[in-house]
């Protein structure tokens, strides 16, 4: 089933932990649900019906597994259910708050809802922590969008207020704001705060 799993053969992964289920005992020896390895093999073979079936009896059967969290949201996520993802996010934030990816994995949620304030109150967390290459390059390109985001919907209030050329001009440069996110972790105030200032006449 291991070897399958690297090879990336995943109809003999399924057919592997098909044979290795047992009602006794349905896990491999890192308490891992035989079930997440045919829910993985199921998602990256385009069956993600079939994925995320698999990971909910994964989950019932190790509640607390995080990678069993996070793929079942992600699978969620990636059907548009968007409530369930969260609520998979969420449960798994409760046993490691500091977790990069789940953190990124919620904001991106929060962010494709047009949630704002939500999608920055979770990448915030990630700011100047350890980041892998992939993370880095995750958090930097979910981080200057939903900067944006951020600071346009803020410009917006009330709802039918026009943003001037400058205003405009200066939220759409990722490198102006990424300056402001920096100083307001520097100077210890909210971004929201940071931004208002630099942009007053």
């Amino acid at each position: 089933m291991y070897v399958a799993q690297v090879h990336k053969n995943y109809p003999k992964l399924i057919r592997e932990a098909d044979q290795a289920t047992s009602w006794i005992y349905p896990m491999d020896l890192t308490s891992t649900p035989l079930n997440w390895y045919k829910g993985m093999a199921y998602f990256y073979s385009g069956d993600v019906k079939a994925a995320i079936a698999q990971y909910e009896t994964a989950i019932q059967i190790n509640p607390n597994h995080l990678r069993i969290l996070n793929d079942l949201g992600s699978s969620y996520q990636h059907t548009g259910l968007n409530d369930q993802a969260i609520s998979c996010y969420r449960r798994a934030l409760t046993i490691s708050p500091l977790s990069i990816e789940l953190n990124l994995n919620l904001s991106a949620v929060y962010f494709n809802l047009r949630n704002a304030d939500s999608s920055f109150y979770f990448i915030d967390k990630i700011y100047n922590k350890p980041l892998s290459w992939s993370e880095e390059q995750t958090y930097t390109k979910f981080l200057d969008a939903i900067l944006y985001a951020k600071a346009y919907s803020l410009l917006l209030q009330p709802p039918d207020t026009l943003l001037s050329t400058t205003e405009d001009s200066m939220i759409s440069n990722a490198k102006f704001l990424k300056q402001l996110y920096v100083q307001s972790k520097e100077e210890n105030q909210s971004f929201t705060k940071i931004l208002l200032k630099n942009l007053q006449p």
